[in-house]
């Protein structure tokens, strides 16, 4: 990233963008369009795969070549040196090494066996093709600034503006007067006075966000189970009716995330946090998972069907009815149930997706231990991020123009189950409480686990 970065080119596609089903997929071919380069680097991992067994990122790279765009690619020289959680094996090797070869005719590929080989690469390759094939790109973007404490924020934020235009004003005099020199370094450490306090401000802010979250969720029933010596907690949320669906004005929101409309729930509990890998080892005697090391890292790498199959044995073990949730009661409690009713969050809790998630901005690459991010309203914790969580229901793009007012259930039958919160893998778009992904129940993938309901 820093190398493109430093020829002056913006980085979009897998890297911010990673397609897991067709509505992603479309979003990034618009991506694609507008690209000046496509650069395909492949390492260990054949990556996620369609219904159809054949990669997102390979079916990103043919419709790059079919639209023109000029194709850079980087190979690695030996993936079998990689670490064994970053390479594949069996069917998806075989494939891999097909989409090595697919790559490479036609076409100069450039080998690399570390990053700092594989940052000297892309350096020397982007500077050749910027000179034989140099194109035009643009990106658009913005920035919004929000929190109980905004007047004070945009007080500061306006005295802040009113020093940085009297420093630029006496650059302009400085070209001519020498003497004006200690004033402009006066002004200079104002400026830096006033960062400070506003810094200093949010972080007050934010601690009390967090006291206010702390009182409400202590008003919450919770209720704790243990299974062969493995405790976990469910959260009652107390039923009421909300908004489903894209916050008003979310430029970000897919088609299938509307119209928003008011949906009506009973009460019901919910898991205070996703299910860890120690409490699927203790009701399966197995662990699917691909990142270990901390019993308390979520369970993933597990399809909707082995969700049934665990929640069955759970139930004969516990003698209650655990289930997965379905798609309106898993929005309804990330939204903080009637707690959060007022706060119309992008993400669960909070609109700063660092506060409350592990996602591609601070994951680095990995699952993390359950609730070490802040909870939502209700207690709960990554409601948005680190592993996407299966709902019980059934996938339809269109199913909000005809879901019933009182406790949906989704669909009657399709093809993919519903799947929410996105993952540390993703980018923040993914993350938020309205987005609906999808997969085949058959599905697997090690950005994906669940959390119970009862």
């Amino acid at each position: 990233m820093e190398t493109i970065l430093n020829f002056n080119c913006f980085p979009a596609g897998m890297e911010m963008f990673p397609a897991m089903d067709e509505d992603i997929f479309k979003y990034i071919k618009r991506i694609i369009d507008e690209s000046d380069y496509y650069l395909l680097i492949i390492g260990g991992c054949y990556g996620s795969v369609d219904e159809n067994g054949k990669s997102w990122t390979e079916r990103e790279y043919e419709y790059a070549v079919k639209k023109g765009i000029p194709v850079i690619a980087f190979d690695h020289k030996d993936f079998t040196k990689l670490p064994a959680h970053k390479t594949d094996q069996g069917r998806k090797r075989i494939k891999l090494t097909a989409f090595k070869k697919k790559a490479a005719k036609g076409r100069l590929i450039k080998n690399w066996t570390n990053k700092d080989d594989l940052a000297l690469a892309v350096a020397t390759s982007l500077k050749s093709v910027l000179e034989l094939q140099p194109r035009i790109g643009w990106v658009r973007a913005d920035k919004v600034i929000s929190g109980d404490s905004q007047e004070v924020i945009d007080k500061l934020n306006a005295e802040i503006e009113k020093y940085k235009k009297e420093v630029k004003r006496l650059e302009d005099d400085l070209k001519q007067k020498g003497d004006l020199e200690l004033k402009y370094h006066a002004a200079q450490h104002e400026i830096e006075e006033l960062k400070n306090q506003k810094q200093a401000l949010n972080k007050r802010i934010q601690h009390l966000e967090a006291e206010l979250k702390r009182y409400k969720s202590s008003s919450v029933d919770v209720e704790t189970f243990t299974v062969k010596g493995v405790s976990f907690k469910m959260v009652h949320v107390q039923g009421g009716t909300f908004m489903m669906g894209a916050n008003e004005g979310d430029e970000k929101a897919f088609a299938s995330e509307k119209p928003a409309h008011e949906v009506t729930l009973s009460d019901y509990w919910m898991g205070e946090t996703q299910v860890t890998q120690a409490l699927w080892q203790a009701v399966m005697g197995e662990n699917p998972s691909r990142f270990r090391g901390d019993p308390n890292l979520p369970v993933e790498n597990v399809s909707w069907r082995n969700c049934k199959d665990f929640i069955r044995k759970l139930n004969r073990l516990t003698g209650k009815e655990f289930r997965l949730p379905t798609e309106a009661q898993w929005e309804f409690a990330a939204r903080g149930g009637n707690l959060g009713k007022d706060n119309r969050y992008l993400y669960a809790g909070s609109n700063d997706i660092y506060d409350v998630a592990w996602y591609d901005g601070n994951s680095k690459e990995k699952t993390h231990p359950v609730g070490e991010r802040a909870p939502n309203e209700l207690g709960l914790y990554d409601m948005s991020g680190n592993v996407w969580e299966w709902c019980d229901d059934w996938f339809d793009v269109q199913y909000y123009r005809k879901s019933p007012a009182k406790d949906p259930i989704g669909p009657s039958s399709g093809t993919k189950r519903v799947r929410r919160g996105g993952s540390w893998f993703n980018s923040a778009m993914f993350c938020r409480v309205s987005y609906r992904g999808s997969l085949m129940p058959a599905g697997t993938d090690f950005i994906l686990g669940l959390r119970l309901a009862l």
